[in-house]
């Protein structure tokens, strides 16, 4: 079980600038689309880590962070001070291999009155835009993976596509 004082905060990358990654450490790539400012978002696992605030805000934001390898798990949304969800079944597992840039998905997350609707769906073709567009460099030097549920082998194919053009 995830005790929140324990959990480190997940700082997104601003620069792209590719430095020198600890043996152990891989990058996080994610988008989580809300449309209700959450509290946190908890992630159990060989570390355990926390989306503060500061990375929820309602829209669609993509983030990069640099983490160590490791299988992982969403466990707990908060939303406030009061509620929160728990997420406890498979689909909620993801993995990040060390050296690589892990693509786990697009949180989606839509907060209603009664209700709500949770799902972490693989959208590899947006997060390849996204990494091109913001992290040429990050991108460049390191290899592009899904790590989320699952299987998808659409970024060694665009990689593969990608190099046939450029001979």
């Amino acid at each position: 079980m995830l005790m929140a004082g324990c959990a480190q905060k997940i700082t997104a990358i601003n620069t792209d600038q590719d430095k020198k990654l600890d043996t152990l450490m891989g990058y996080l790539l994610i988008s989580i689309d809300t449309n209700s400012k959450l509290d946190s978002i908890s992630i159990d696992g060989d570390s355990d880590f926390i989306f503060t605030e500061e990375n929820l805000q309602p829209g669609s934001n993509f983030i990069i962070a640099e983490i160590p390898a490791g299988a992982y798990s969403f466990e707990r949304i908060k939303l406030n001070r009061y509620y929160y969800y728990s997420l406890t079944d498979g689909i909620w597992n993801f993995t990040v291999e060390a050296g690589k840039i892990n693509y786990i998905g697009n949180f989606n997350i839509e907060i209603k009155f009664f209700g709500s609707k949770m799902l972490l769906e693989n959208q590899s073709s947006e997060a390849l835009r996204y990494i091109e567009a913001k992290f040429p460099n990050i991108y460049q030097s390191r290899e592009l993976v899904y790590s989320g549920p699952g299987n998808d082998d659409f970024f060694s194919f665009a990689r593969e596509m990608t190099k046939e053009k450029s001979e």
